[in-house]
């Protein structure tokens, strides 16, 4: 619902639904209402079974793009998977419980196409790719062309931050 708290909370994990909004730091700092709603550092590891839920409300995405995805949540399930991380793929009929929520739009908490942004996940689990670019489904990242962009590199990036992971200095990193 509409519910504030202004206490300090020590949970596993904290999920608001309704109308709620939440605004957590970790060093008591005050957030940035730029970049409120968008997870913009992590650094902790979220560990357990989360499920991942992919829409398209437009109808626009395709099985390639799909099967990128799921190439994305196995490829951090890969990565990840020693540590206690296992996303499992669930009817996105379900999506709106799911821990992950995967959907394509023209705006996210981060900005649009107009401000350079292929996708953004959101501090409340939901990952919006941002509809209008490029994109390269194939499974073949040698065939990509010179004004494309990677679905699967910008998933996988997105996923990354979901459970935790941080941007890397590391060229070669999908987190970078």
């Amino acid at each position: 619902g509409s519910g504030m708290t202004h206490a300090t909370l020590v949970v596993d994990k904290l999920r608001m639904l309704g109308n709620g909004q939440a605004s957590l730091t970790t060093d008591g700092s005050t957030p940035d209402p730029e970049t409120l709603g968008a997870i913009v550092s992590t650094g902790q590891l979220v560990t357990g079974v989360l499920s991942v839920s992919i829409t398209s409300p437009d109808g626009t995405m395709t099985a390639d793009q799909l099967a990128r995805i799921r190439d994305s949540i196995a490829s951090i399930n890969s990565t990840f998977g020693a540590y206690g991380v296992e996303l499992v793929e669930v009817d996105s009929a379900g999506g709106d419980f799911a821990d992950v929520r995967v959907s394509v739009a023209s705006t996210s908490p981060c900005g649009s196409q107009a401000d350079g942004i292929l996708g953004c996940t959101a501090a409340d689990g939901t990952i919006t790719l941002i509809s209008g670019w490029d994109w390269f489904a194939g499974a073949d990242a040698t065939a990509i062309g010179g004004t494309q962009f990677d679905l699967q590199t910008i998933v996988t990036h997105e996923v990354g931050h979901s459970v935790g992971v941080e941007h890397s200095g590391d060229q070669n990193s999908t987190m970078y």
